[in-house]
């Protein structure tokens, strides 16, 4: 019964929240005759271990009433005692208690520390956690009154006189003290109506026994403990809850809420409860006057109401408000409200659900009330959410990568560019799509679009986007190698400079200078890059030529590069041309002076010397010095033959060789020799890649002689993600076991707890566990960010 206000059970609960203890306050609530009560039919505790003959359960004992209210006269010094036998008992609180804890009578030791009235069997404590209660039992045959124990009575002199005046003629056939008791009870059920439509003005007991003759439970409780003192009969009130009398576990409602008396014998304190049987209570009507027609999924909603009887408006309570397709079904709760001077109004966060629903609201009833329903059919959509990644640059071929979130996938996106419609792609079974568009240059306006059906919203996403083109312009193309060169660049999109840009990811301003050193002569690419996408110039990397030489019996000459590296060709000496083997030749020549010219070649710089016999810039030791000199030149020189150089197009150049499925992974290959490039095995010619299947895919490199033998190689694992979320994981992942390996004893998580280290982008990593959320590879950059910067952090 009312599984929100326990627990979610099978129903999904987006605002139903717990009862405040206040609401259901049963001491004040039973202890004041000069208000209405109607407590609420919500779940109080827990309960188990009752028996037939112990059911009543106290949370307050009083001893003084004063003009219709009752007041506590209790100290709590008594120390708690376990003794053998008796029952015990389980219970479980729902709401938070407040002061007092619900107890049997003779309960004597509890599993809480509390405070404790021994004569009442009272504990003060607060709080909701579980315990046990022990508690006596006892067969008590009560004998006579004991000479204390009275209840202080406060009330209209003539009236208490008349009321004694009753209790005496009740009481006169009586043959013994308990029957006196009995007689007094017997009258009370037999002669008075429980109703709840009294009235609270004047004195409450005596209005109660010689006018309205009708009441509730504290009406008859009290009007049984005044008439006892009124003739020396020691009485006392006591309020608490009215449980089942079964053994097994029960839920105690609010509106069980009771009150009853008792009264003290020489032998103890004796129960007696002299409230009829409950009359049936008020009916009730619960009727929704406004609720709106069509409710989005994920967004508020409102819903107003009012719960009334015969009589007028029920003054307060709780209605509960469902989502159901039928009336049948528990439901979705979606929010608990309450109400007074039974009017509702509750503004309410829907499920994400689609589809006609009844909005039902249940007035969950109370002491005097029936519960009531009213179920209204509305509609509730679902409003489609876009993630869409679209530059606000870009060149002619525009990208549009993005997902859709809804429920039911796949689906139909349109795309409309400047108010024209430019086609559709259907997503994948997750949401995401992307296309590609050709566009002119200029500004256009660009729209994805879904365009609704059956529960589902349309939905839209625009944006201006700039078509233009990158233009490099630079000082110099023709650069040394192994030297610092100091180059102008400068860059126009659509004409217009570009104020800041990136050079090989090192951030430039228009006009400013940058440095390039090239390690190799040849092509050399830089990469430029703003707004998002990429232009690549490629530098003459050049190289001065250095001739050495001995000129003695012979003319000994080496020429090779600025780094040592030999040049082959042909050198001219005197005019005549001789062919260099590993950058060596050895002439004979006539005379004692000879011009030695090498032209030069496309990468390397012409150079000319004149040698004159007995001077000579090296000196060698022995002739096997030159054979020595010329072997480590052509190693070195074969060496750089087979060298491989593969440079990824991406944001950093340390990031990680992570992309998303239908993305295009673009590479460069630098080579002197004849080579092949292999992905998954398979020889492609293509530089600009893309993957449909995500996983781990392999790309090599092979470096050929010429007769087709491998003589080098680079091997690269590139990761295909369906959804950048995963790049994240993998990025956090490897921050981990970085951690692990140098901590030792505590885990990544408690290194990030003590560093505090910052994790803005991996955070709600949850979101995409749970499919709830999408990552971009924006993010996936600024995850990689952060977890390069806290081990910086760390090491440092």
């Amino acid at each position: 019964n009312l599984p929100g206000f326990i627990w979610p059970g099978d129903n999904v609960q987006s605002n139903a929240k717990p009862i405040n203890s206040s609401l259901v306050n049963v001491n004040a609530d039973m202890c004041n005759l000069n208000s209405k009560s109607n407590p609420p039919r919500v779940p109080i505790y827990y309960v188990e271990g009752l028996t037939p003959k112990s059911y009543l359960m106290r949370t307050g004992v009083y001893s003084v009433y004063v003009d219709g209210v009752w007041y506590e006269r209790l100290s709590y010094n008594d120390k708690q005692t376990i003794s053998m036998g008796g029952i015990i008992y389980r219970v479980t609180p729902i709401v938070e208690f407040k002061d007092h804890i619900p107890v049997l009578k003779d309960t004597r030791f509890v599993t809480l520390r509390c405070s404790y009235n021994r004569s009442a069997g009272i504990f003060g404590c607060s709080g909701k956690t579980s315990y046990m209660g022990f508690a006596e039992i006892r067969d008590v045959k009560p004998s006579v009154f004991a000479k204390d124990g009275f209840s202080k009575i406060t009330m209209n002199r003539k009236h208490f006189e008349e009321i004694r005046d009753l209790t005496l003629k009740i009481t006169k056939n009586a043959k013994s003290d308990y029957e006196k008791v009995l007689a007094i009870e017997r009258f009370l059920k037999e002669n008075y109506k429980y109703d709840f439509r009294y009235s609270t003005e004047g004195d409450p007991v005596y209005r109660f026994l010689f006018k309205e003759k009708m009441g509730i439970c504290k009406h008859f409780a009290s009007a049984f403990v005044v008439m006892c003192n009124s003739v020396g009969i020691p009485a006392r009130l006591v309020v608490g809850y009215k449980a089942k009398p079964v053994h097994g576990n029960q839920t105690v409602f609010g509106d069980q809420a009771h009150a009853w008396a008792e009264v003290k014998f020489k032998e103890g304190w004796v129960e007696f409860d002299p409230t009829p049987s409950g009359g049936g209570k008020i009916k009730t009507v619960t009727e929704i006057t406004s609720v709106d027609k069509r409710i989005v999924a994920n967004e508020n909603f409102t819903v107003e109401g009012y719960v009334r009887y015969d009589g007028g408006f029920v003054e307060n309570g709780f209605v509960e408000i469902y989502l159901k397709r039928s009336k049948e079904e528990d439901g979705i709760l979606v929010g608990l409200v309450e109400f007074k001077n039974g009017v509702f109004k509750a503004n309410l966060k829907a499920p994400d659900i689609v589809g006609r629903y009844h909005v039902v609201a249940h007035f969950v009833g109370s002491m005097a009330y029936q519960e009531s329903w009213s179920d209204p059919v509305v509609e509730v959509y679902e409003k489609p959410r876009f993630i869409v990644d679209i530059p606000n640059k870009s060149s002619e071929e525009l990208e549009i990568r993005g997902r859709i979130v809804l429920k039911k996938l796949p689906t139909e996106i349109s795309v409309v560019v400047d108010g024209e419609d430019r086609g559709f792609v259907v997503t994948d079974e997750n949401g995401f799509f992307n296309l590609t568009l050709n566009l002119s240059k200029g500004f256009h306006r660009v729209e994805v679009i879904h365009r609704g059906s059956d529960f589902v919203l349309p939905s839209k996403f625009e944006k201006t986007v700039e078509i233009g083109d990158l233009e490099v312009e630079i000082s110099n193309e023709t650069v040394k190698a192994w030297k610092d060169n100091v180059i102008t660049i400068r860059v126009f999109f659509n004409g217009k400079p570009v104020e800041s840009f990136k050079v090989n990811n090192v951030t430039v301003h228009f006009g400013g200078d940058f440095t390039v050193r090239p390690e190799r002569v040849g092509v050399v690419p830089v990469f430029v890059s703003a707004y998002g996408f990429e232009r690549v110039v490629y530098l003459k990397s050049v190289s001065e030529t250095l001739i050495d030489y001995r000129f003695d019996d012979s003319l000994k000459i080496y020429v090779h590069d600025s780094v040592g590296n030999p040049l082959n060709g042909t050198i001219y000496v005197n005019g005549r041309g001789y062919e260099l083997k590993n950058g060596f030749v050895e002439l004979d020549i006539d005379g004692d002076r000879a011009e030695i010219l090498y032209p030069g070649d496309g990468y390397h710089l012409p150079a000319r010397v004149y040698a004159v016999k007995g001077i000579s810039p090296i000196v060698f030791v022995i002739p096997i010095g030159v054979v020595g000199l010329s072997l480590v030149g052509f190693l070195y020189y074969r060496r750089r033959l087979y060298r491989i150089d593969v440079y990824f197009k991406r944001e950093k150049p340390d990031l990680p060789l992570i992309w998303r499925v239908g993305e295009i992974v673009e590479f460069y290959v630098f080579c002197k020799s004849d080579y092949v490039v292999k992905i998954d095995g398979t020889v492609v010619r293509d530089f600009r890649v893309v993957f449909k299947d995500e996983g781990i895919h392999r790309l090599e490199v092979l470096a050929l002689n010429k007769k087709g033998k491998v003589k080098n190689s680079k091997i690269f694992d590139l990761m295909i993600v369906r959804d950048y979320g995963e790049a994240i994981c993998h990025v956090f992942g490897m921050m981990e076991k970085v951690l692990e390996v140098e901590t030792k004893s505590l885990t990544a998580r408690e290194v990030l707890s003590i560093t505090r280290c910052g994790f803005n982008t991996t955070s709600n990593l949850e979101g995409y566990v749970y499919g709830r959320r999408s990552y971009s590879r924006e993010d996936f950059i600024k995850a990689f960010e952060e977890v390069k910067g806290c081990l910086r952090d760390l090491r440092s």
